[in-house]
């Protein structure tokens, strides 16, 4: 190393003489790139450019842990990072390339599977564009824009210019992970089925979820509803093949004999019961809006392409044909091996994550051979390097802004190496040691150590593909988030960036070398009391639950928790806890997060707002001497936005940090009245759980118990329990505590739903159902604002409080309705003629869904069993040809004969009529059948099947079906539905069928395909109304998956009548103020906003580590980099 550091010297010594003395003097007063600068060697005593401190982290596995999001986008790639600006200094130095968002001129409005091949093929890119790279965004593992014709990122609006679809190009395999193999769009898609498998417990899921990917949120309800019926979660949700290796190759492949979706759950008999369940999780994995354009898992597409040409393929059909005759790529044509032939036979494996709607772009084979592009629309995914991603219909996203903001930094969205994690123990090992990780981004891991006091070593990836636009060769990061110790390390140059405490911002301020290097970071973390409102957290088992539904959980009584919640002094925690630089807040939604169409900050209607308490006081006029009762009021915002915001940006330490929420007679008015439903009681003991890490979290919890135990006279006892930080959320997410103490900016987000919208639906622990974690989707658990509503007895004392809330009876009724599970809606509303006035929009209404009654399956369980018994006959058959005289020939046919009937058996299924359907259809009884309409639950294909009466032999007249009859073929569920009608039975065989799930859609008669039916009856004027036709269809109560869409679908404005910003930015208003009221979680501070202290040039902020371009400006590697923040900043 000091060989390197003499060479520098030297070479820099050499071009210095070179230069006039004028230059150097001019050089010296601007950027003190001199000789003298140059002698400064660029590495520490340690080898390292310069070192960081951290939160300890306890493994490398970024799938499950959320605590890798400091550094983890310096370890992996994900699509695109921060970086210098390309018209910087350090942008013009390196010569980064750019990167351009581009986005589709032609609306998708309702997927790309309703688009016609016309629509698709005439998709153009639009000629405007933003350059993300001149505002310090680039690629990661997405390819650079080379040129405008040719976009690397482009995303789909709808007709509304809200985002429905993003597609990417990765960069083409320049990307590597650390055991060599590429990195492709296949990754980013299996790391999102990794975190949305329960199997794997990711901290990511429910952030992740709220991303609102077009399907993750059903695949999620699916296997929920499997753990509902069935008690564990379902192994391999998405059907991916397990690793085999090959022992010809030496290399481990998908194992293609591997046959996915097999029944787990059976009964005592040893038959399977989850077939319904896992027909749902099927679907819904189907569905999902990610795919790529590789076609198959174990053949490329460009090895499909030449592999087209070969004769044997002439019959090649793309999607049927099950295999490929392919050249052998052990045939060495130089060297002809007899034993060795020229072409195979492969068996194709089909890529489930291919775009489903796209073709080849010729079905004539020869003339696809000789083209140049395999597939037809190229507005879709071509290649293995594409990944598109779609967004649920509900919940477009509003903006490029809100669609960068919400991919950059998120964790969730970073790839992962499936083939090695598989291969080296599977996810749960991933990351436990340095042998059982991988890595793909700038730096390798040259040694860690996990945990407290630990550290981590960084080498720069000399194999990586943008290497020259390394800074740094070596940096070193210290496990340590104690803000005293970390300010000493900087002082003494062991790291190049802290947070500043109290104690040491005099003493930096004090040295100007020091002072320049110090800077307000603004940043919008909530940090919060969170209380558990979830009963059934408390007991050990359903049954326990049961016997004493109702035992005692005081922190479920509102009354206490606004009691603890005016008995907290915010203004003094910040103080004690050290965040003297942060602010007090006492609303849930982050500043400066949700903007408007206009971009006026949500907060702004906030500002002056105002709730009241029930504490009444006395006011007494001073000039009549009356006196009059009023209820104390209080501001819902703590500070004005205006003033937050210039603070942050400016003297944050002159802002007005009084507490507005600090009352303690208030605390000891509601402590009262929690003392009178309770006379017996003496004290109330609370658990609280936080965090080990960061450490100032727990002086954070020291302040608080003191501040309850002096307000609330000692009556409220916190037995306080500090965890590390993996344990800390196990605890969090099942219930096993009463209050606990943590940061929620892992809930922040940018729609108008991201932060009250989480509180509208539940997301306890459900013993009865097997849901044993929960607080991801709804930090309080169980707490919704129904409860609100629940609570008071009659409308007299409903009204009285709304009044207190200052909200409307209108408002208070859509968020009533919002917060109330219903029937599963459609998109579609219901207008009777005479709601035609703008006025009545709010009256308008959503249809309930019309919903399939009949469901059909013919599982793979099935198939094999059939498989099986045909099999036998055909032994017995073969011994009946061979052995015709036999003695034995009798009993062989009467064999095959049982069980011939066997599988006509299992292959026969019952529907059911209605007598009233009958009567018009089918009056006279005459044995008519029909033809039932059938769609796949999976790829949405039709199909249809004739089915028969079952006439009785005795009396000649159609059979009646009864209850009992619905439950061999039908879902409980569906029975009372089936049954709320007087049915014949008839009866159909599924021989014909493909295996797979269908619901049964229409019927028509034999000769004449006409739909007999329609979803919705219709009205005396003919008109259709918005009752269900329960001929075919039902209605079903919303899952909490279906409320949820239908809150999103309100809050990005597609409830009529409630369209516009204000009034959906008024009930998110309300919402905080019900919020506000139950006292259903306590917000505390803000934090993030604070004096930092850095040396480090190339970076954006301190929150996220993107240290490609990083390095000290003390110590710069690379001649020509500014020196200090001055010189970075104004270029």
């Amino acid at each position: 190393m000091k060989k390197i550091n003499k060479k520098i010297i030297f070479l820099s010594i050499g071009i210095v003489g070179l230069i006039p003395v004028a230059a150097i003097i001019a050089s010296c007063a601007r950027t003190k790139t001199t000789k003298e600068q140059n002698k400064i060697s660029p590495y520490l005593e340690d080898g390292s450019n310069f070192g960081l401190a951290m939160d300890a982290i306890n493994t490398l596995n970024y799938v499950k842990f959320a605590s890798l999001r400091k550094i983890v986008f310096s370890l992996v790639d994900g699509l695109i990072k921060e970086a210098p600006s390309t018209n910087s200094t350090i942008g013009n130095l390196l010569g980064i390339s750019k990167l351009f968002l581009n986005q589709y001129k032609n609306p998708v409005d309702a997927g790309f599977n309703n688009m016609t091949d016309a629509q698709l093929e005439g998709m153009r890119i639009s000629p405007s564009y933003v350059d993300l790279s001149s505002f310090g965004i680039n690629s990661g593992a997405l390819a650079p824009t080379v040129s405008e014709d040719d976009p690397t990122w482009v995303f789909y609006n709808n007709s509304n210019n809200r985002i429905v679809a993003t597609k990417f190009t990765t960069n083409f395999g320049a990307s590597k992970w650390s055991d060599g193999k590429e990195v492709n769009a296949q990754d980013f898609i299996d790391a999102i089925q990794y975190i949305l498998d329960l199997n794997t417990g990711s901290q990511l899921r429910s952030h992740l979820l709220r991303f609102n990917i077009k399907g993750t949120n059903a695949f999620n309800d699916a296997q929920e509803e499997y753990i509902r019926k069935h008690g564990v979660p379902y192994k391999n949700p998405f059907g991916r093949a397990p690793y085999i290796l090959n022992k010809q190759t030496g290399q481990w492949e998908e194992d293609p004999n591997f046959v996915p979706y097999q029944n787990q759950t059976f009964d005592k008999n040893g038959h399977p019961v989850d077939d319904l369940e896992i027909a749902a999780i099927k679907k819904a994995a189907y569905e999902i809006g990610l795919s790529t354009g590789q076609a198959y898992t174990n053949i490329s597409n460009k090895e499909l392409k030449e592999a087209l040409k070969l004769p044997e393929n002439k019959d090649f059909k793309f999607h049927e044909s099950k295999t490929l005759t392919i050249f052998n790529p052990k045939y060495d044509h130089k060297k002809p091996d007899k034993n060795t032939p020229e072409k195979i036979v492969i068996n194709l494996i089909e890529n489930p994550s291919f775009n489903h709607r796209q073709k080849l772009a010729s079905d004539d084979l020869q003339t696809l051979a000789n083209s140049k592009d395999l597939f037809k629309f190229k507005s879709l995914p071509t290649s293995r390097f594409d990944l598109l991603m779609e967004f649920e219909t509900y919940a477009p996203k509003p903006s490029f802004s809100v669609l960068l903001t919400d991919i950059l930094g998120n964790q969730a969205l970073l790839p992962v190496n499936r083939r090695f994690i598989e291969t080296h123990g599977g996810i749960e090992k991933f990351g436990s040691t340095l042998e059982n990780f991988v890595w793909s981004g700038p730096f390798n891991i040259a040694d860690v150590v996990l945990g407290p006091q630990g550290y981590m070593t960084l080498e720069k990836n000399k194999d990586y593909f943008s290497a020259n636009w390394t800074i740094s060769d070596k940096i070193k990061i210290y496990f340590n988030s104690k803000n005293e110790v970390t300010s000493l390390w900087f002082e003494q140059g062991m790291i190049s960036s802290t947070t500043v405490p109290p104690s040491y911002q005099l003493k930096f301020w004090a040295q100007s070398k020091m002072r320049d290097l110090m800077k307000k970071q603004a940043g919008a973390g909530t940090v919060a009391m969170q209380f558990n409102l979830d009963r059934q957290s408390r007991y050990d088992s359903y049954q326990e639950y049961l016997k004493n539904p109702n035992k005692d959980i005081p922190i479920l009584d509102p009354d206490l928790r606004r009691a603890i919640a005016f008995a907290i002094n915010r203004e003094n925690i910040l103080k004690l806890s050290g965040w003297t630089s942060s602010f007090p807040v006492t609303t849930w939604t982050s500043f400066q997060r949700i903007k408007d169409s206009k971009g006026r900050n949500l907060e702004y209607w906030f500002d002056n707002k105002r709730f009241d308490s029930e504490y009444i006081d006395t006011i007494k006029d001073e000039k009549t001497h009356e006196t009059r009762k009023q209820n104390r009021s209080f501001l819902i915002q703590n500070n004005d936005f205006s003033d937050h915001v210039a603070a942050k940006n400016s003297t944050f330490e002159n802002i007005n940090r009084k507490d507005t929420g600090f009352d303690p007679q208030v605390a000891k008015f509601y402590l009262d009245k929690y003392k009178k439903k309770h006379p017996d009681k003496k004290q109330v003991v609370l658990k609280f759980v936080y965090p080990t890490e960061p450490a100032d979290i727990g002086k954070a919890v020291i302040a608080i118990k003191d501040l309850i135990d002096r307000n609330l006279n000692g009556y409220v006892k916190l037995e306080l329990q500090a965890l590390p930080p993996n344990t800390f959320v196990t605890f969090a997410n099942s219930g096993k505590f009463d209050i606990s103490y943590q940061n929620f900016d892992k809930y922040a987000g940018s729609t108008y739903d991201s932060a009250l919208g989480l509180f509208l639906t539940p997301d306890g622990i459900d013993l009865k159902n097997n849901k044993s974690s929960g607080y991801e989707l709804n930090p309080t658990g169980s707490w919704t604002p129904k409860n609100f509503f629940d609570r008071y007895k009659n409308k007299a004392e409903l009204d009285y409080a709304l009044k207190r809330l200052h909200i409307s009876e209108e408002d208070a009724d859509i968020i009533r309705e919002l917060v109330t599970p219903t029937n599963i809606k459609t998109s579609e509303v219901y207008n009777p003629q005479h709601l035609t006035n703008r006025a009545d929009l709010r009256k308008l209404k959503l249809k309930d869904k019309a919903i399939p009654m009949f469901d059909v399956n013919y599982s793979e369980y099935d198939a094999k069993i059939i498989h099986d018994l045909e099999h036998q006959i055909n032994k017995l058959n073969q011994k009946i040809k061979n052995e015709p005289t036999s003695s034995s020939k009798s009993t062989w046919e009467k064999e095959a004969n049982n069980l011939q009937n066997e599988i006509d058996t299992m292959q026969e299924r019952e529907f059911y009529l209605s007598e009233e359907f009958l009567n018009k259809h089918d009056p006279k009884r005459e044995n008519k059948p029909f033809l039932l309409v059938l769609q796949n639950n999976v790829t949405g294909q039709f199909t249809t099947l004739q089915i028969q009466p079952v006439i009785d032999k005795k009396t000649n007249q159609y059979v009646q079906a009864t209850k009992e009859d619905y439950a061999k073929y039908y879902n409980k569920e569906n029975i009372d539905e089936i049954n709320f009608k007087k049915r014949f039975k008839y009866k159909f065989s599924i021989k014909k069928l493909p295996i797979g799930s269908y619901q049964v859609i229409n019927l028509s008669y034999i000769n004449d395909l006409k739909p007999l039916l329609s979803k919705y009856l219709r009205n005396e004027n003919n008109e259709i109304s918005d009752k269900v036709n329960n001929e075919i269809y039902m209605t079903k109560l919303e899952t909490v998956v279906d409320q949820r869409k239908r809150i999103i679908d309100f809050f990005s404005g597609n409830r009529p009548g409630w369209e516009d910003d204000d009034s959906i930015f008024r009930t998110i208003l309300n919402l905080e103020k019900i919020l506000r009221d139950e006292a259903a979680i306590v917000p505390i501070m803000e934090i993030d906003t604070n004096w930092t202290i850095s040396s480090l040039g190339g970076m954006k902020n301190n929150f996220t580590y993107y240290l490609q371009f990083a390095y000290d400006y003390r110590r710069p590697p690379r001649p020509g980099l500014p020196t200090s923040p001055q010189a970075e900043g104004d270029n």
